[in-house]
């Protein structure tokens, strides 16, 4: 470990630009340096909006080689929110930070080391609080009065009904801040699950720029090469870890669109509710992890239209017919 201090001088000033994490864990006489980290005083410039995204993985590194693990970083960094930022943009921060830093290595525990003692866990947060203690939020929403960030939605239709093109409207609005079929939209980048028509996927983008006098490569969507079997832990890690390389290197995801739910529910009983609840409980988490929300093509019923395919839990999802 190093002293802040001795950071400063092995990286030079930074008051105008910030070091990447890249740069910053690759470092080895950050690493290899026995000297402590002044966590205090690095917490108190965080708080004090001076070089928080510096300050703030460096400390992560130095939590990720204690052993510490996610939920108990997060409490060391509590109040440190930078103005400007929400609660759930900090906490997103934070966590890739803590990922990447695993990813790279920090993690000593990972590989055996018996030479640093892990902290004690903290005391976990109380089940029921009172109603005056929840903050006041209002609904946040990335497409106007219908896509809330952090939700869970779902678009059905019958077969060439068009729900793709939904999807990629949608998403490429998002993508390039243009209003959605006249509703107003939060800009920020778009991660497209796709299962089906993915040869065409990037014609139909040029399509949708052609048609709004835009250039396609100004829309910041990544796409999957494949589908992706949320129900599968490997699968999900997988994509977990790309995501979380990506949002290093820029991405800045607030919405993940999967089309269609049959090709990445990894061959599931969609009328099991419980299959569909271990499906559901995966996205939630990518929602909750990434501050996303997920919108999802799926097919209507095959004896009643009306209605998303499959078991109750996701009729109850629902939102939008094509």
């Amino acid at each position: 470990m190093v002293s802040f201090i001795k950071m400063q001088e092995c990286c030079g000033a930074q008051h105008d630009n910030e070091m990447s994490f890249g740069q910053l864990i690759n470092n080895p006489l950050l690493i290899n340096s026995p000297a402590p980290l002044e966590r205090d005083v690095m917490l108190d410039n965080m708080k004090a909006g001076i070089e928080w995204h510096n300050n703030m993985v460096r400390l992560c590194a130095s939590y990720v080689s204690d052993g510490l693990g996610l939920e108990e970083t997060l409490e060391r960094f509590k109040g440190v929110t930078l103005a400007g930022y929400t609660e759930h943009q900090t906490v997103t921060q934070i966590t890739t930070a803590y990922y990447g830093a695993k990813r790279k290595g920090f993690d000593k525990t990972a590989s055996g080391s018996t030479g640093v003692d892990k902290k004690p866990p903290k005391t976990e947060h109380p089940i029921l609080q009172w109603l005056h203690q929840i903050p006041d939020t209002e609904p946040e929403f990335l497409v106007e009065g219908m896509v809330e960030r952090n939700s869970l939605c779902l678009v059905f239709g019958k077969p060439a009904s068009g729900k793709s093109f939904f999807a990629v409207d949608i998403g490429a609005s998002v993508a390039t801040g243009r209003a959605f079929q006249g509703l107003a939209v939060q800009q920020g980048d778009v991660v497209l699950i796709v299962g089906e028509g993915g040869r065409s996927i990037k014609r139909r983008f040029r399509a949708w720029a052609k048609h709004h006098n835009m250039n396609s490569d100004d829309i910041r969507v990544m796409v999957s090469r494949s589908a992706v079997n949320y129900r599968d832990e490997k699968a999900a890690e997988k994509l977990s870890s790309e995501l979380d390389e990506a949002v290093e290197n820029g991405l800045r995801p607030v919405l993940f669109i999967i089309d269609t739910l049959a090709r990445n529910y990894g061959g599931g009983d969609e009328n099991s509710n419980t299959d569909m609840g271990k499906f559901i409980t995966v996205l939630d988490q990518f929602n909750t992890r990434f501050d996303c929300a997920t919108l999802i093509v799926h097919h209507s019923g095959h004896a009643d239209s009306s209605r998303g395919r499959g078991g109750k839990l996701i009729k109850r999802r629902a939102g939008y017919r094509v």
